[in-house]
């Protein structure tokens, strides 16, 4: 009677294995015909090889001047989305291609507003996003931004594999690597917006600020450098947006971002609200 048991059992579950892999099979089928994805898996055995001849080819020529429209009071109002949150851009595929920067940051901006209100975006499309960014990447912004584990942008811009380029260093510097990257980004990938995020509570900038020296020769750099950012600082809390204020200036100062065009902006985020302030030049602190 045992034995007869079992082997219902095992015939059972047979079956119900069976069935699974049919409707996985017809819904990967479904996706793949609805979605657009590849129908073959790409090959990863060759992985593309930059040299001058097969770099992608720039998109950007010309965009706008940076407008004085945003500010700590108020979100950044372009496009035609008036009121925070609307969101129009929760499903944007990872190869829409975005060459608007303003288009960029309002999409940032909803996204953030979702982190902050904790209504985030449906992560039921990962599956054909990785099909899609198998094949290659199409950043809608470069984001440079500390490298505190409290201030990942991906998850407080709510965004998804292959939507930013992210430079991540302590203090968010402007370091020759940090710009050498935001080159590649603007120029090959064709990112038509750079934004610099500082963040509340940062270590690097508070131990800046207050003179630290004596450190070990690599994280003494890394505060040496924010320190000539913000000689004039009056306190920590304005060496924020001072750092971020100089940054924005030496990024847009590199001949490879001004021939491009992008859009270079800055921003602090508030690690306690969650929220992302737009600085605008003519503010003194956040």
């Amino acid at each position: 009677m045992k034995k007869k048991v079992g082997i219902g059992v095992a015939v059972l579950l047979f079956v119900a294995f069976l069935f699974s892999f049919t409707v996985l099979a017809s819904s990967a089928r479904d996706e793949s015909a609805f979605t657009g994805r590849p129908t073959a898996e790409p090959s990863l055995d060759c992985p593309r090889i930059l040299t001058p001849s097969n770099l992608l080819t720039p998109r950007i020529t010309t965009l706008p001047a940076i407008p004085s429209i945003y500010g700590t009071a108020e979100r950044a109002k372009v496009c035609d989305c008036e009121n925070s949150g609307c969101g129009h851009f929760e499903h944007r595929a990872p190869d829409e291609v975005i060459e608007c920067p303003w288009l960029a940051l309002e999409m940032l901006m909803e996204g953030n507003w979702r982190f902050a209100t904790d209504e985030l975006m449906p992560r039921d499309t990962n599956l054909t996003d990785r099909w899609i960014n198998a094949t290659g990447q199409w950043p809608f912004a470069a984001i440079v931004t500390c490298s505190d584990s409290r201030v990942a942008p991906e998850i407080y811009f709510d965004q998804k594999v292959g939507d930013l380029f992210v430079v991540r260093n302590a203090g968010n510097i402007a370091d020759s690597t940090a710009l050498g990257s935001l080159e590649f980004a603007v120029e090959f990938l064709g990112a038509p917006l750079v934004v610099v995020v500082g963040h509340t509570e940062c270590g690097a900038v508070i131990n800046a600020h207050a003179g630290a020296t004596g450190l070990a020769d690599n994280l003494q750099g890394v505060l040496d450098h924010v320190m000539g950012n913000i000689e004039d600082s009056e306190c920590a809390d304005s060496a924020k947006t001072d750092n971020v204020f100089a940054v924005v200036e030496q990024i847009r100062a590199n001949p490879v971002i001004e021939r491009m065009g992008a859009v270079v902006v800055g921003a602090i985020f508030d690690i306690a609200s969650g929220r992302v302030i737009l600085l605008d030049d003519a503010l003194c602190c956040a």
